[in-house]
């Protein structure tokens, strides 16, 4: 009787320790659910915030390059006349239009060309819409669907030097 019940209770301490062991065996815990959904979050708004800096950045050198498109427009009958450099506003919006149709990776809207006090300097700002670029998260949720590109470029006369 005494054989029996030292086997008996050995063979349910065994069985105790199986289904300890198990009962932890193919689960999750909440807790690692939250993490690793934090992480994904993390890893597709890094992902997709480089996307809108680059962007951002991309906006901004088009604008430059545009602006200086149209800084380019001297009006020459102005200068011989007067001496003073001034810019062509005819010509000069003519060429940011054409420098900027001619550019296909960035949706650019709104377009504006300001012209400063005397025609020396000009601005171009314009709107690049980014609607649904996001890759793992859509741009319009966490406020990046659109970026702006701005820049100035002022005439300067009496460089006499590369250094200014």
């Amino acid at each position: 009787m005494a054989d029996q019940v030292n086997r008996l209770t050995g063979r349910c301490a065994g069985i105790r320790t199986r289904l300890k062991s198990r009962r932890d065996h193919g689960t999750v815990t909440p807790m690692m659910l939250v993490m690793a959904g934090g992480i994904l979050i993390l890893i597709s708004l890094s992902f997709d915030g480089g996307n809108f800096y680059s962007d951002q950045q991309r906006a901004e050198s088009v604008a430059q390059e545009a602006a200086r498109a149209g800084a380019q427009d001297i009006d020459v009958d102005r200068y011989l006349a007067t001496g003073r450099a001034g810019l062509s506003e005819k010509d000069a919006r003519i060429d940011v239009t054409n420098y900027l149709s001619g550019v296909t990776d960035l949706a650019i809207k709104d377009v504006q060309v300001y012209f400063g006090p005397g025609d020396g300097s000009i601005q171009v700002t314009f709107l690049v819409d980014r609607r649904g670029t996001g890759v793992f998260l859509p741009a319009s949720w966490w406020g990046a669907d659109k970026v702006y590109g701005n820049a100035v470029v002022v005439l300067e006369q009496g460089v006499t030097s590369a250094g200014g």
